[in-house]
């Protein structure tokens, strides 16, 4: 989780500079989450920096949050609240039948990080000439 919320972090860090410039395209909780991030939830600030970067820089195949990996991404960070504010042994606990839903859900939330680096370095090839990953 603390990897994904780096990385949510560094997603809003770059948007920021684009609420300058294009905010026609972005919802207002979306400009919200990009200027005060600390007042939403973590599961908020992740899905709604995902969403307005895509739309900041204009990359088609914006992600989609009504699936059943949402779900067990929202059942990941539940988990990890649970673990890092537990209150009772049992809140440490993960039961195995849980532990391949939790990992999907991780999985997924980086592979979507990781697909919009991939897609604004096919829009936007110039990048690679500057050290941009591939």
């Amino acid at each position: 989780m603390a990897l994904l919320e780096g990385y949510g972090h560094s997603f809003r860090r770059i948007c920021a500079v684009g609420l300058e410039s294009d905010l026609q395209e972005l919802s207002r909780k979306e400009i919200l989450i990009l200027r005060k991030d600390r007042s939403f939830a973590v599961n908020e600030r992740l899905k709604h920096t995902l969403l307005a970067a895509y739309k900041l820089f204009d990359l088609e195949s914006e992600p989609s949050f009504d699936g059943k990996e949402w779900f067990q991404a929202l059942r990941l960070m539940k988990k990890r609240e649970q673990i890092v504010h537990a209150k009772l042994l049992i809140d440490l606990d993960v039961p195995e039948d849980k532990w391949q839903q939790l990992y999907d859900g991780t999985l997924w939330l980086i592979s979507l990080f990781t697909g919009f680096v991939a897609a604004l370095g096919e829009k936007h090839p110039q990048l690679r000439d500057r050290g941009f990953p591939e």
